[in-house]
């Protein structure tokens, strides 16, 4: 089993979601006023996964050590992605980007039968822990009016029975 140290790097509303961040794993949970002094008490990162872009994907690529990699998956910002030049050439940080659509596409069925198989053994192991909200199929309105809501944590999932 791998470990991991996760530094989550997080907007403003940090009080609502520290606690849930921490049960969820999360070494620390900082805004980005404080992200520095978070990394340098845990260290620097190897890989920073961002779903944010915009001026946090600077701060969070600033947190990693030299020859790390900092995949961005989303952009939930709608900013470009800001690397600074000097961090690319003297600390060798190398940006990627990951879509699942592509790489479904790419690996083919087999491929993603098996990586599914994979991650549903770790949820149902317990070692991946994910947000579920349940709602009864008779109130589907309700359903995705809370599912399209801002600030999600947990994912909406209709339940078709009792």
């Amino acid at each position: 089993m791998l470990t991991f140290c996760v530094l989550h790097l997080c907007r403003p509303r940090i009080n609502e979601l520290q606690e849930e961040l921490r049960a969820l794993g999360a070494t620390a949970v900082v805004v980005k006023d404080d992200a520095f002094a978070a990394s340098k008490m845990i260290g620097r990162a190897k890989l920073g996964l961002n779903c944010i872009g915009g001026e946090l994907s600077t701060v969070l690529a600033k947190m990693l050590d030299d020859g790390a990699s900092l995949v961005t998956y989303g952009g939930m910002s709608k900013r470009p992605l800001i690397v600074p030049t000097s961090l690319m050439i003297f600390k060798d940080i190398r940006c990627y980007g990951f879509w699942l659509t592509r790489w479904t596409q790419q690996h083919g069925a087999e491929e993603k039968e098996k990586m599914m198989k994979e991650v549903l053994s770790l949820i149902r192991d317990g070692e991946i822990q994910m947000g579920v909200e349940e709602v009864p199929l008779s109130q589907f309105k309700e359903g995705v009016e809370l599912a399209m809501s801002a600030y999600r944590s947990k994912k909406v999932v209709l339940k078709c029975s009792d």
